[in-house]
Parts: structure tokens; C-alpha cells; sequence
């Protein structure tokens, strides 16, 4: 087992390709969605950074993953006596449930996707259950049940005060150009179990669906955001699409034992619906046991807010995995990402705001527990911190991003390595890169 140390000179660790901000090919900075364009802080060495042996890094160490790039049946379940079985930082509790090991599953130790997950059950049909069409507005409480069927033939909206209820076991199917919008002013109860998910996917026949079918589950709270006002994105600006605001705590709902899959509509350049979108959502939403599948852009997006996430899984998506941006604070524990080769771009694009990298409240997001698998294309990063994102990264497996397995990327988010607001440690760069051994 290699491990980064101090006693690693420079030379050795720029043969690993560090592409850490400045050191970085000049065509990947982009002005101005990764940072002001102003210098590279003065003093900023990013190979010593990160050879700092109390970031416990270990560079090109197989982390022995059952099978990771399987697409009918993964399994990222690393070794039971392999190197994610050891090396871990303590999380120090709280929202963090005890965790002493690398990556999203305990070594040698049990699958929490094996009961819900699509790749657990296949696909889900309506067989003869009646179908009900659900179009415009919920404005009054409702509950949707396990024995019918509904069918977005448009955007909904919750809002008004209502509240949405999903049963377990309820299949929610949407037709192109629908999507699920839960305001500011409304909730969503979808509260599934392992025995009986819920099921968000397209109203076209199974062997018909593919990405971008409809346009996913979008949930909008009042939580703190870092622009004055905003309107999700892919969705008409009315109060209806609003996000943001002062209520930290606000609940958005629950999303659990919940699959999204064939979603995420793109309108244009920087305007599309993601698989699940969060747009403000605060510290009281619940959001676990989440697998998005085969979405057209971003699997995961936080525009804002606290919200909490863990146990998600986002599978064979267009664009990002995982993204955040404008202020997000929330914690993140036991996330999988998995991309093939001819889908996904990165598996965690992370920024504060583009277009003012040091607005406030600055993302400053805390994961844990991170598998992060790629596909291998030599376009593919594993994980992209830039626009001034603040936040910590533990306790993760990055293998098979054929471009590099981490960037920090633009002069804020440098700054924010050099003063310690933006850390990565405790963790394994396996197979990524250039020849498999860039890494950065």
C-alpha cells in the first residue's frame, strides 16, 4: 500500500500528473463559472498540499471493489481485508453514523442497495393496476396509493399549503415534458420502505424508456441561498419555481426508499431539470435511500439550502453526478456514483457561485463515505471543486475517471486549500487519469 508522505519529493508527485488549480492544462480553467480570473494565490503549492501525510492519501492502491463497473449488478462492496478496510478518519457523529472504513460500504460487509435499487428489482410495471392522470396544481392534501397508478401528464405542482403523500410501493410514471414540483409552499411525504420503493419514471413502455423521458422530482424550500432571489432552472420564473430564503430548518419533506429513473429534461445551455433537484431545501428534509437512474443531465443537484443526503446512488447519468452550488451547507454520507463509458461527465462537480465564487453563505458541504466509480472515458474527472466552493471530502474511493480523479479548480477555491475552509483526506485514487496513474 503506497502512501503520500512528506518525504515524496515534488518531482515524483508532478509525475502523477497534480492538476490542483494553477498547476492544472490552462483550457480547463473557464472564466467566469470557475472563479474570477484573478492570480493563483501567492505561495499555493499544490503538490505539497496534498502530500501532506495527514491527508492519508493512497495513489494508485486497487480498492479491491467486488465489482464496481458491472452495469446489470454492481457490486461496490470493497474487501474485507483490503485497504478501504483501514485508513479512515472519525467522522465525530452527529448526523454521521459511525463509519471506520474508505468508500460507501463496510468492507466484507453488507449491500444497502441489494433490496430497492433498480438493479435489485428491474423494472416496474403497471400490470393491472388503473391509471390515474395527474395534471396542474395540488393545492389541497392528497394521498397517492400503492394499488393505482398516476400519471404526469404535465408539470405538477404542490403548493398552497398541501401536502403530498406517496405511499410505499406507489409507481408514479411521467409522460415528456411532466416533472413533480414540490414549492416552497408545499410538501412531499414519500416515505417508501426496502420491501416496497417508490418508483418516479417515464409513462413510456420499459423497453421504450430512455434518458430524458420527463423531467424528475423537484423539491423547492426557503433555506438560505447566496443570490438575492432565483427560479429553478427549466422551469417558467414564477413564484411557483422560487427558491431561498431565511429558514435554515426549512422541511421540504421526505424522499425515501425512493427510485427516480429516465428523467431530467434539458431546455438549453445551463437550463435543465435534473433526475432530483433541490433548490433551497433545509436541515429538517429527509432524503435516504435515493437511486437515480439513467438521467439526461445531473443525477443530484443542491442550488442552496442544508439539506441533508445519505444512502444515494446515481447510476449512468448525462452530466454530473453530484452537484452543488449558491451557498450549499448540507451533510452527505454513504453517496455512490456510477458512470460507463459513454455516460456521465463528472461524479462530483462542486461550486459556490460562478459568477461571484465569494458570495455568501460560501458551499461548504461535509461527505463522508464516498464511492465514486467511473467509466474509464478520457473525458470523465471524478471530482471538480472550482467557483470558490469551500467543504470537506473524506473517506472516499475515486477509481476509473479516465481525465483525472480530482481538480480544485479557480483562485477562490485555491484560497480555500490554502486557508483550510476546502479539504480532501483520508482516502484512495486508484486507475484514473492518463495510463491510469494521473490521477490529478
Amino acid at each position: 500500500m503506497m502512501r503520500i508522505s512528506n518525504l515524496y519529493s515534488l518531482a515524483l508527485l508532478a509525475t502523477l500528473g497534480l492538476a490542483i488549480g494553477g498547476c492544472g492544462d490552462s483550457d480547463e480553467t473557464e472564466t467566469p463559472e470557475n472563479g474570477s480570473g484573478t492570480e493563483t494565490p501567492e505561495g499555493f503549492d499544490p503538490a505539497a498540499w496534498f502530500g501532506d501525510a495527514a491527508r492519508a492519501a493512497q495513489l494508485n492502491v486497487d480498492p479491491q471493489l467486488g465489482d464496481g463497473a458491472s452495469t446489470t449488478a454492481p457490486n461496490f462492496v470493497p474487501a474485507a481485508d483490503g485497504p478501504a478496510a483501514s485508513g479512515a478518519k472519525d467522522n465525530g457523529g452527529g448526523f454521521f453514523a459511525a463509519a471506520n472504513y474508505l468508500g460507501a460500504f463496510e468492507p466484507g460487509g453488507a449491500d444497502w442497495t441489494a433490496d430497492w435499487s433498480v438493479w435489485a428489482t428491474g423494472p416496474v410495471e403497471a400490470g393491472d393496476r388503473p391509471v390515474e392522470t395527474i395534471s396542474g396544481n395540488i393545492t389541497e392534501n392528497v394521498t397517492w396509493t400503492a394499488d393505482t397508478v398516476y400519471q404526469l401528464t404535465g408539470e405538477v405542482y404542490v403548493t398552497g399549503g398541501a401536502t403530498l403523500t406517496i405511499e410505499p410501493g406507489t409507481l408514479v410514471v411521467g409522460d415528456v415534458g411532466s416533472a413533480l414540483i414540490v414549492t416552497r409552499n408545499g410538501q412531499l411525504v414519500a416515505d417508501g420502505t426496502a420491501e416496497a420503493p417508490i418508483t418516479f419514471t417515464s409513462s413510456k413502455p420499459v423497453a421504450e424508456r430512455v434518458a430524458g423521458d420527463w423531467g424528475g422530482v423537484v423539491l423547492l424550500g426557503s433555506a438560505p441561498i447566496n443570490v438575492q432571489s432565483n427560479n429553478i432552472e427549466g422551469l417558467a420564473a414564477t413564484e411557483d419555481s422560487a427558491y431561498g430564503g431565511s429558514d435554515s430548518a426549512h422541511n421540504c419533506g421526505t424522499l425515501r426508499y425512493a427510485r427516480i429513473e429516465y428523467a431530467g429534461s434539458v431546455f438549453g445551455t445551463d437550463n435543465e431539470l435534473n433526475a432530483l433537484t433541490l433548490g433551497g431545501c433545509g436541515s429538517e428534509t429527509t432524503l435516504e435511500y435515493i437511486h437515480t437512474f439513467r438521467g439526461l443531465d445531473d443525477g443530484i443537484e443542491f442550488f442552496g439550502g442544508s439539506a441533508n443526503l445519505r444512502y444515494a446512488i446515481v447510476s449512468y447519468t448525462g452530466d454530473d453526478s453530484l452537484d452543488w452550488d449558491e451557498g450549499y451547507v448540507g451533510n452527505i454520507q454513504f453517496f455512490v456514483a456510477q458512470q460507463t463509458a459513454n455516460e456521465g461527465d463528472r461524479a462530483i462537480e462542486a461550486d459556490n457561485q460562478g459568477d461571484a465564487p465569494t458570495a455568501t453563505p460560501l458551499s461548504d458541504p461535509t461527505l463522508y463515505n464516498v464511492t465514486l466509480v467511473g467509466g474509464g472515458n478520457p473525458e470523465q474527472e471524478g471530482v471538480r471543486l472550482r467557483a470558490g466552493t469551500a467543504g470537506a471530502l473524506h473517506n472516499f474511493i475515486v477509481t476509473g475517471f479516465g481525465k483525472a480523479a480530482l481538480k480544485v479548480d479557480g483562485p477562490e477555491s485555491e484560497a480555500n486549500i490554502l486557508s483550510g475552509a476546502l479539504e480532501v483526506s483520508h482516502g484512495i485514487f486508484h486507475n484514473s487519469g492518463e495510463g491510469g496513474t494521473g490521477l490529478f
